[in-house]
């Protein structure tokens, strides 16, 4: 009983907690440590964001498994960082990285155009419109990821599904844009101290505010017979 009640006190549970973030970010800084060190280093220039766009190609499996033991830390209160982590890095990785490549690839294909048409003022209507479609795709992506790190799905049914999130439930997509816009200018100014104590803690809050998609979407799921959990 004693023992039990030392593995119950908020001192033991917070310093798991802390342990819990700090472990995860430091597979994460590992798994991204050639884009974080670019990413604190450029300057802003056109070689420095073709840089970027390079070392930035891991990212997609690397933050679906970062989302992934969050996700199971948020609902089961314990994860095992090591294991839990690896096993999601290399259970999502082909669906994770063919999804971030493509929206990669598609937002620096329109940052480009946009960075060309912005300079011709009889096509700034065109400019408008890259940045739409470059809007929706960011949307797609503040969904993409924790939904593909909780369920098994087709590519193209996550796609539907962030689409659908991101408008359906518009107040936690305005949260989740401030908290990503926060965490680029928080890293940047904390620099390596940054990365490794926060990065964790913003998938985790990022979990936390897609409870209701998630609960949603499986709720879904279930009802169609397809549901198929990841974590």
């Amino acid at each position: 009983m004693k023992k039990k009640d030392f593995f119950n006190r908020p001192v033991y549970i917070a310093l798991s907690y802390v342990y819990y973030f700090f472990a995860a970010n430091v597979l994460f800084l590992i798994s991204n440590l050639v884009f974080i060190i670019v990413y604190l280093a450029a300057e802003p220039n056109i070689y420095s964001y073709m840089l970027l766009f390079i070392t930035a190609i891991p990212f997609g499996p690397s933050i679906s498994a970062l989302l992934s033991i969050m996700g199971k830390l948020l609902k089961e209160k314990e994860i095992d960082v090591w294991k839990d982590y690896s096993r999601a890095y290399k259970d999502n990785f082909k669906q994770a990285f063919k999804i971030w490549i493509f929206l990669l690839l598609a937002m620096g294909i329109l940052m480009v155009d946009i960075r060309v048409v912005s300079s011709i003022p009889s096509y700034k209507f065109v400019g408008a419109f890259f940045l739409g479609i470059m809007l929706i795709l960011m949307l797609i992506t503040l969904y993409a990821f924790p939904i593909l790190s909780r369920f098994y799905m087709k590519t193209v049914d996550i796609i539907r599904a962030s689409m659908y999130f991101s408008i359906r439930r518009l107040p936690t997509t305005a949260v989740k844009i401030v908290i990503i816009i926060g965490t680029f200018y928080l890293l940047k100014y904390l620099g390596f101290f940054g990365f490794m104590f926060f990065t964790s803690i913003i998938a985790y809050l990022i979990m936390f505010y897609d409870r209701g998609a998630l609960a949603e979407l499986e709720d879904k799921l279930k009802k169609d017979g397809t549901a198929k959990a990841n974590a």
